[in-house]
This record gives structure tokens, sequence and C-alpha cells, in this order.
């Protein structure tokens, strides 16, 4: 663009030249990268309701040398996590993240770093998929209603569905789900947008996790951003 100063000193500068956007080249010896969505559900404790804190927004971890990207919730906001990763600033590669909460989650090692905040809402309704991530004070009674076009009553066998505090709760198209203090819609279409991983971290087998990740394709890990679902309980 050309510069407004006309009576310039410098004779040879004829304007500035501003990058309003750049691309980067991607470097065919890099390690493979698998990026993750961190959903810390509520859990109950102690008599009390609380969530995981200080958890990062969005993280890619290499499985072979165990290192780590992480973001904010602010920081994702300049990235695109749909296809193939792009950031306007990528934060840098993190190799010792030993001492952190998910470090020590994903390596079923004893939890030290991690901490929880208190959770003010009785009721958690997380979509991921095709699927819905529950979580509630107590277990939730519910009933299936079928989304049918009917001109008079009909006569139904409808038995009740007793959900647990914590659930990964699956719905067809035709079928909406009302509960005791919340109604859940069926879904409209089929997401098969993205390949969803969800890890229950209440059972003793989360030092598998890195062999598990390992198991999706290169395609899948590329083209895809995986959901990771932390739950300590």
């Amino acid at each position: 663009m050309p510069t407004p100063n006309t009576q310039r000193n410098d004779q040879d500068k004829m304007g500035n030249l501003i990058f309003v956007s750049f691309f980067a080249a991607t470097d065919k010896n890099q390690h493979q990268l698998s990026t993750f969505k961190l959903i810390p559900m509520p859990f109950n404790h102690e008599n009390r309701r609380v969530r995981l804190a200080q958890l990062p927004s969005m993280v890619s971890i290499s499985t072979k040398k165990m290192e780590i990207i992480q973001w904010t919730k602010e920081e994702t906001t300049a990235c695109h996590f749909e296809l193939t990763s792009s950031c306007r600033e990528t934060p840098p590669i993190r190799k010792n993240w030993q001492e952190s909460c998910l470090f020590e989650i994903l390596t079923d090692s004893k939890l030290t770093n991690c901490r929880v905040e208190e959770e003010t809402e009785p009721i958690f309704v997380q979509k991921i998929g095709n699927k819905r991530a529950i979580s509630t004070q107590n277990q939730t009674r519910c009933h299936r209603v079928m989304q049918k076009d009917q001109t008079q009553h009909i006569i139904t066998t409808n038995n009740e569905l007793t959900l647990p505090s914590i659930v990964l709760l699956t719905t067809d198209n035709s079928t909406s789900l009302s509960c005791d203090h919340f109604f859940l819609l069926r879904p409209t279409s089929n997401n098969n947008k993205q390949v969803t991983l969800i890890l229950w971290i209440r059972w003793p087998f989360s030092k598998r996790l890195f062999r598990m990740l390992n198991t999706f394709t290169d395609f899948e890990r590329d083209k895809n951003a995986l959901r990771l679902l932390l739950v300590l309980n």
C-alpha cells in the first residue's frame, strides 16, 4: 500500500508492505500429533459436586515422543481444528510436562498435581457427536418419547429408564428422552464429522491410553479432532 507521507526523506521508499495472512509448509519428517478437546465433566466427591480445574481447552499429544501442545480457551479462537489443525500462533511444544494433572491421568500415576473446583450447576449435559455425556447429583428417572405423527392416542409399553449420576448415552433419531429434571431432544441428524474417543478415567485402565491412541489410522488422526472426556471418581 502506498505510504501516506508524501514528503518522505527516503526517496527510494515506494510504500509499506503489509502481510494480512500467512501459510506454513508442513514438515514431512514431523512426528504425528493427535488433537483432543478436553471436557472436564462434573462428578460427585465427598458430598461435593466438583470438576477438574486448570486444564487446557485443547491439546495435541505425540504418543511416540511424549510431547504436548496445549491451548487455552482464548487461544483456540484463532485456530481451526476441523480437518488439518492450523493456528495463527501455535503454542510451543512442551517436552517436560510430567508434573501436570493431565500427564498423571493419562499414565495412571498417583494424582498429586490435579485440582478441583466447585460445580454450581446440578445438571451437566454435553453433546458429543451422536452421544450425550450427562452428569447429575443423583440417579435420574427417564422415559423414552417416540417422535411420531399421530392423529389419536396410541398404547405403548414404555418402561422407566434409570440413569446413573454419570452416563454416556446414545439415542436414535426417532427417540427423545424425558427425565425428571431435563428433556433431551432426539438427534436431528447423524454427526459423523469427528471421530469421538471417550475415556472414562474411573478405573485403572488409563495406562493403556497411548496404545489405544495408536490404534487409530494415520488418516483418522490427520483428518479428525478427537475428544477426550475426563472424569475422576
